[in-house]
């Protein structure tokens, strides 16, 4: 009986030693805080900044195999008809744009196409419909810094018939000749950062006269030292 006394105390001992032990904590969420609340993100690291640099340059002298270094004398010995120039900063793989000139309203009459922008007219009769149609030069440009240092860019320019320089049409200002001035151009390039580069253009002829437009575009990536850019 003694025996048997001895055995239950030691029982009740252990169960109650074992009851006593702490519990382990419950599972948190990886990364988390306290309480369950989720740590906060690493901030977004903003891209490096890149600055476009446009030249549309006007030529009324003949330009054999134009490129861009030509252009560029062209403009530094006062020999172009006219220039445009518009310089533009936007960071790796973010758009730019830049509407120069802004837009204008005009009265598409009823039973005609609509303007640019506007909306599209009816055959109803009546009074004109109140359009908005582009009168400045648009520079769009998305670039993205490549791994060997390049620049690729897509690149959208255009100068509508508004927007052309009056003196590059001489003594002739007639809708016609502001079409011939007239452009629209959209390409993909490959630039390399400081170095300017021809991206597109046009040259046309009528009768003993000659005209060209042609494109330049230098992008320079911040902190690098800079190459044959446009110059002012």
């Amino acid at each position: 009986m003694k025996s048997f006394l001895t055995g239950l105390l030691c029982a009740l001992i252990l169960n109650s030693l074992c009851n006593g032990q702490e519990q382990p904590e419950s599972s948190r969420p990886t990364g988390g805080r306290r309480g369950g609340v989720e740590a906060r993100p690493a901030p977004h690291v903003a891209g490096r900044q890149i600055m476009l640099d446009m030249l549309i340059a006007d030529v009324a002298e003949a330009l054999d195999n134009p490129t861009a270094p030509k252009v560029l004398e062209l403009e530094k010995t006062g020999k172009l008809t006219a220039a445009t120039r518009l310089r533009m900063a936007t960071l790796d793989e973010l758009p730019g744009f830049i509407l120069l000139g802004g837009r204008g309203g005009r009265t598409t009459m009823p039973g005609a196409r609509g303007g640019p922008g506007g909306p599209p007219a009816t055959d109803r009769g009546g009074f004109g419909t109140p359009a908005s149609t582009n009168t400045g030069i648009q520079f769009q440009a998305t670039p993205r810094i490549e791994d060997d240092g390049s620049v690729v860019t897509q690149i959208y320019v255009e100068r509508p018939e508004f927007a052309v320089p009056l003196k590059v049409m001489a003594a002739d200002a007639s809708d016609e000749a502001r079409r011939n001035f007239s452009f629209l151009s959209q390409n993909t390039v490959r630039l390399k950062s400081g170095e300017a580069k021809l991206i597109s253009g046009r040259q046309s002829a009528a009768g003993n006269e000659r005209s060209q437009t042609w494109i330049v575009v230098t992008a320079s990536v911040e902190g690098e030292a800079a190459g044959n850019r446009l110059r002012p």
